[in-house]
C-alpha cells in the first residue's frame, strides 16, 4: 500500500512538472512607468551617400559576444566590428566547400557563425574569422526549411509541411516541425509542430502562391529557451532545449491594429485581412524577453512590451526610429534606414533610460 501510494506521488510530481507556466491575456505590466517614450542616441552609421560601404537591402543582424556584429543581404553576409568597420565577407556563392547555393540564413554560436544554405540544403560552420570549421549537406528532403540555433552540439531546424493543393483560393494551417539535426546531418529527430496559417492561391499547372497570415519566428534566450511565436494573434511560448517541449505559454491583453497591406503592396491577389500581426519581432535580451509589435504611433514610435524570464508582463515603452528595427542587443537598436538617396543604411542606436 505504501509504495503504491509513493507511486502515485511521484506520477503526480512528474505531472506537474510536465504542465507548462500559462500567462494569457495579463493587463497592465507591473511597471507603473509603462507607456512611456524612451530616448535614444546614435551612436553610429554604416553606409552614406559618398558611397563608403554600400549595402543593397539588409535583411538580418546578430551581433556576437565581442561586440563585432553581421549583416545579411540576399547571398552577402558581413561582419563589421564594434565600431561598425567593415571587416570580412562571409558568404561565398556557388558548390564548393564553404560555398552556399543560395544564403537562407544564419546564427552565431560564441566562436562560430554558421550559415543555412539552400539549393541544397547545407550547413557551413565558419570561426569568426571566416575560416571554414566543417560542413555538410542535410540528407533528409524537407520542405521550407531554415536553421534556427546550434545548442549542444546539435543544430535545431524549422521545416513544414507541403501545401495541399486545391482549386480555388484557401486559407490553410500548416504545420512546420521543429526538429533536432545529428551533426553529420544524416538523423533527424521530430520535437514538436506548430501550425502557420496561410492564403494559398493556385496559379496555372502545378504552380501556387501563399500568403503568411501567421509567421514562425524563434530566437534563443538564456541558451536553453527558443521563444517562439507563430500565429497572427499576440503569443508566446517557451521551448525548453533541454527538456525538449514547450514549458510556457504567454501573452498579453492586446488591441490589434486594423490591416494596413503594407507587408504585400497592391498585389490583387492578397487576401483581404482585418488586422495586422501583433508581434513583428522578438529580441529575447540578458534578463528577459523583448516583443516589437505592430502598435505604431506618429509621434512616440513603435510600441515594444517586456516579459520576464517567467512570462510575466513586466513593461511598455515607445521607442521612435526613421526605419526598420532589425536587432535589439544589450540596449543597443539596429535599424534600417535611408539616406536622401534611398540607399539602405544601417545605423545603431543607444537606448539612454529605462
Amino acid at each position: 500500500m505504501k509504495k503504491f501510494i509513493f507511486m502515485l506521488l511521484v506520477l503526480g510530481m512528474n505531472l506537474l512538472f510536465a504542465q507548462e507556466v500559462i500567462k494569457l491575456n495579463q493587463e497592465k505590466p507591473l511597471n507603473p512607468k509603462a507607456g512611456r517614450e524612451l530616448k535614444l542616441k546614435k551612436v553610429l552609421q554604416i553606409g552614406d551617400e559618398d558611397g563608403e560601404f554600400l549595402f543593397s537591402g539588409p535583411m538580418a543582424l546578430r551581433v556576437a559576444d565581442d561586440g563585432s556584429f553581421y549583416v545579411m543581404e540576399f547571398n552577402k553576409l558581413f561582419k563589421f566590428d564594434a565600431k561598425g568597420k567593415p571587416l570580412k565577407s562571409l558568404c561565398k556563392v556557388g558548390e564548393g566547400p564553404g560555398e552556399v547555393g543560395q544564403l537562407y540564413n544564419f546564427v552565431l554560436n560564441g566562436n562560430s557563425v554558421i550559415m543555412y544554405g539552400v539549393w541544397p540544403d547545407k550547413i557551413i560552420m565558419l570561426d569568426l574569422n571566416g575560416n571554414l570549421l566543417k560542413e555538410f549537406r542535410i540528407h533528409k528532403d524537407l520542405f521550407s526549411s531554415e536553421l534556427l540555433v546550434f545548442w549542444k552540439d546539435k543544430y535545431y531546424i524549422l521545416y513544414s509541411d507541403n501545401l495541399p493543393i486545391k482549386k480555388d483560393p484557401y486559407f490553410v494551417d500548416i504545420d512546420h516541425t521543429l526538429a533536432e539535426l545529428s551533426d553529420d546531418g544524416k538523423s533527424l529527430k521530430n520535437l514538436a509542430t506548430f501550425p502557420v496559417q496561410k492564403y494559398v492561391m493556385t496559379m496555372g499547372e502545378g504552380g501556387w502562391r501563399a500568403f503568411n497570415i501567421g509567421e514562425f519566428k524563434a530566437e534563443l534566450f538564456r541558451d536553453q529557451y527558443l521563444i517562439i511565436t507563430h500565429t497572427a494573434e499576440y503569443l508566446l511560448k517557451m521551448f525548453d532545449l533541454k527538456e525538449g517541449r514547450v514549458t510556457g505559454i504567454f501573452s498579453r491583453k492586446y488591441p490589434r491594429v486594423k490591416f494596413q497591406g503594407g507587408e504585400w503592396g497592391k498585389t490583387p491577389d492578397a487576401p483581404k485581412l482585418k488586422y495586422e500581426k501583433d508581434i513583428k519581432l522578438v529580441f529575447p535580451q540578458e534578463k528577459d524577453i523583448w516583443v516589437l509589435t505592430s502598435t505604431v504611433d506618429a509621434k512616440k514610435g513603435e510600441v515594444i512590451d517586456v516579459f520576464d524570464s517567467t512570462g510575466t508582463f513586466t513593461d511598455s515603452f515607445y521607442l521612435k526610429v526613421p526605419g526598420d528595427i532589425l536587432c535589439i542587443h544589450d540596449r543597443s537598436v539596429f535599424v534600417c534606414e535611408r539616406d536622401k538617396n534611398h540607399n539602405p543604411l544601417v545605423v545603431c542606436y543607444r537606448v539612454m533610460v529605462l
